[in-house]
């Protein structure tokens, strides 16, 4: 059976406030709903972002630009348990275009949630920009899994 996988980066302009609102990065609770990272493999992947102010994209702050994405591997379980759909994440761009704090806001299934977290941690951004400096923003992604 052919597979497609599809995956779409949004920017979280849900998140844009009427002015360019940082925060510093310290360590906080996941939001109702999210269970956090994923497990095993992919949570060795998913590094911690260094200390600097996190903005939110919007109002002076750019949205950073795909330099390279990978898109995740379909598993051999998932692929003949015929599982599909979209594993959504929350993360951080950091001022180095290096993706770091990813979150899983809704799960698909233990296996793919972990590739789809590998996938993003290995993307790489021209970072946001804010007055003509390169600053950490949070993005969110839709990893979508489909089998045709």
């Amino acid at each position: 059976m052919s597979y497609y996988l599809t995956f779409l980066l949004v920017a979280s302009l849900l998140y844009a406030r009427d002015k360019p609102e940082a925060t510093t990065n310290v360590p906080h609770s996941a939001p109702s709903g999210s269970q956090g990272s994923a497990n095993g493999a992919a949570s060795s992947a998913n590094r911690k972002c260094e200390k600097e102010e996190i903005y939110r994209v919007g109002h002076g702050v750019s949205v950073p630009q795909v330099v390279y994405s990978h898109p995740p591997e379909y598993t051999d379980s998932a692929r003949r348990a015929k599982k599909k759909g979209s594993v959504v994440l929350s993360f951080v761009v950091a001022s180095d275009g290096r993706t770091c704090n990813i979150k899983i806001d809704k799960h698909l299934d233990p296996d793919l949630d972990g590739q789809a977290v590998e996938a993003v941690s290995s993307w790489r951004f021209q970072p946001a920009m804010r007055d003509g400096k390169p600053v950490a923003v949070y993005l969110g992604a839709s990893v979508d899994f489909k089998l045709y």
